[in-house]
């Protein structure tokens, strides 16, 4: 069969017609790509998850809040969850924590710590964001190793909007917890579990809107600690427990002013 000029000129035509559909597709792929980039780059929530068998690095990290902090682009909630396995990851984390928790915008910080080879300062600013609403920091103990809260006065500026605080596995002292819980009076849930600090006295007072109060020790937790509760009308879930001494209550939550005294504890509830 005789091919004509015409039918060559057709093919031709044709070919060009796909390379050409197929560079408009490659250009809509990279439009849509930098579009969605883009858009993630500005995303206010972020997560990261480190670790041994992750994907995710110590440098993926960097690199991403050095994008957010040269772009002034704002975070709003700032997930964590890494293994710390040595000094180096324990300082780039403490580094990279009080880096966000000063920013305004800020409004969550969630932070799962699990320690294989060394302690974690948790920065003196971690409750320093106006807009503040809720603190978790969650440390399992695989070993003796801890995270430490080791101001006696942390900076505070989320009084008036910090609604839930969330201790596990952390030593804070004394002082800079009565700090907290006597500045910040519009907390709802406050959950202080595996406290491993020796308190002589945890006072939780006038917290008109607190609802729920979970409060645990270490299992090696030895020290005698007075709880003394006052004018927290709205108490609806409360739980103590130390070895040997077990306290529950659930909605509703009705309780007349009473002391329990077990194996050194004094729990006073008004």
């Amino acid at each position: 069969m005789m091919v004509t000029n015409h039918h060559r000129r057709n093919r031709w035509c044709y070919r060009l017609s796909l390379i050409f559909c197929y560079q408009l597709n490659i250009q809509f792929i990279r439009d849509e790509t930098k579009s969605w980039l883009r858009a993630w780059s500005t995303f206010p929530n972020l997560w990261f998850d480190v670790g041994r068998g992750k994907t995710m690095k110590l440098v993926d990290v960097e690199r991403a809040l050095i994008r957010y902090h040269r772009d002034n682009t704002p975070i709003k909630r700032f997930d964590l969850k890494i293994d710390i396995e040595n000094q180096e990851s324990a300082s780039q984390a403490e580094k990279w924590i009080k880096d966000v928790a000063t920013k305004t915008c800020l409004k969550e910080i969630s932070l799962s710590l699990l320690f294989w080879g060394a302690s974690f300062r948790l920065p003196d600013e971690i409750l320093a964001s106006e807009n503040l609403t809720k603190l978790r920091v969650s440390a399992p103990r695989i070993n003796s190793n801890s995270v430490w809260m080791t101001a006696t006065n942390p900076v505070i500026k989320c009084v008036s909007s910090l609604r839930e605080l969330h201790l596990e596995g952390v030593s804070i002292s004394e002082e800079a917890l009565h700090h907290i819980l006597s500045s910040c009076c519009l907390l709802v849930k406050i959950e202080l579990l595996h406290s491993r600090e020796g308190f002589k006295t945890i006072k939780v007072k006038n917290l008109p809107r607190l609802y729920e109060l979970n409060i645990s020790f270490a299992s090696l937790y030895k020290n005698s600690t007075a709880l003394e509760i006052s004018d927290v009308p709205k108490l609806g879930v409360f739980s103590y427990y130390r070895q040997g001494v077990f306290l529950q209550s659930h909605i509703p939550l009705v309780i007349d002013p009473f002391n329990i005294s077990a194996q050194g504890e004094t729990i006073n509830v008004r």
